[in-house]
């Protein structure tokens, strides 16, 4: 008698539990419904001695309850395994390796340019430099545009270049000449000083004090600046080689990096010079090797 209650005590607790079961394949596991076929009706009609067979559907239940975690099991492993193949981060050894292998160019670059070089394989982001000419693209920004990319690549340098057409200084600050600069988003600046401009208007001494307006407004852009005398010319004022020391302390004075190819001219600066005063093919050639070598010298 004792063992029968037993018997049907743990029966009607399996009873109570399945209904819970069957929810979840129906829902979950339509496949599998059709294993478990005992509802409360049932099991109350053949009592007791039916506990076995619920047992091998209980079984059943579990079994299908099984496939269904193990096969959820796969597919999240398989998801896993696409993401992570998508995103493949550079290590950074990688990226260290890069500028190691460029920074052999740089040591006639100032220490700010060094570090924006630098930046870039970090940030993935190239430096925009602007090179402003006095005169046309194909003269001196050429040669420094073909050797930055052919040497560090578009991915280090973005290069640009604007011509402000022979202005003067003065004539620069009263046009529209430091919004065209902004629009460029340049990181630095290359700027060649309106000298050759000038000298026709005005004594250097005028010009330097236009030229050190300039340079505090271009500073106002929150961009690196560097400056290098125009062309070499013949003046009515003073001598070439004296402006070209007159820009230098202004430049340095304002805490700005000079470059002076001046040093590259012969001392009779007409060779390089056709009649109307412009530079040859030689002197362009002359001027962005020089340029070209500066940027990028072992």
């Amino acid at each position: 008698m004792t063992f029968v209650l037993e018997k049907l005590h743990v029966s009607l607790r399996i009873e109570r539990s399945l209904p819970v079961f069957v929810e979840i394949l129906h829902t979950k596991a339509p496949l599998c419904k059709n294993l478990v076929i005992y509802n409360r009706d049932k099991l109350l009609e053949r009592g007791a001695c039916m506990s076995w067979k619920i047992g091998v559907n209980t079984g059943a239940a579990m079994f299908c309850g099984l496939v269904m975690y193990t096969g959820m099991q796969h597919w999240q492993e398989k998801i896993d395994v696409q993401a992570s193949e998508l995103v493949k981060p550079v290590p950074a050894e990688k990226k260290e390796k890069q500028f190691s292998d460029v920074s052999i160019y740089t040591k006639n670059l100032p220490p700010f340019m060094v570090g924006a070089i630098e930046h870039t394989f970090v940030q993935n982001k190239p430096i925009s430099l602007v090179l402003v000419t006095a005169t046309e693209a194909d003269g001196w920004p050429s040669f420094v545009k073909t050797s930055l990319e052919e040497t560090y690549g578009q991915d280090v340098f973005d290069v640009k270049v604007y011509s402000y057409h022979n202005q003067t200084t003065k004539q620069l600050i009263s046009s529209t000449f430091l919004k065209d600069i902004q629009a460029l988003n340049p990181s630095m600046i290359l700027l060649e000083a309106p000298m050759a401009a000038d000298q026709k208007e005005m004594p250097i001494d005028e010009s330097l004090v236009y030229l050190n307006e300039l340079i505090v407004k271009i500073k106002e852009l929150n961009t690196g600046l560097m400056i290098q005398p125009s062309q070499p010319y013949a003046s009515k004022h003073e001598s070439y080689e004296e402006a070209v020391e007159a820009v230098k302390g202004t430049a340095e004075k304002n805490w700005v990096h000079y470059i002076n190819h001046s040093k590259v001219w012969r001392y009779d600066v007409r060779s390089y010079l056709t009649k109307e005063g412009d530079m040859t093919k030689a002197g362009k050639k002359l001027w962005g090797m020089y340029l070209a070598d500066w940027f990028v010298s072992e």
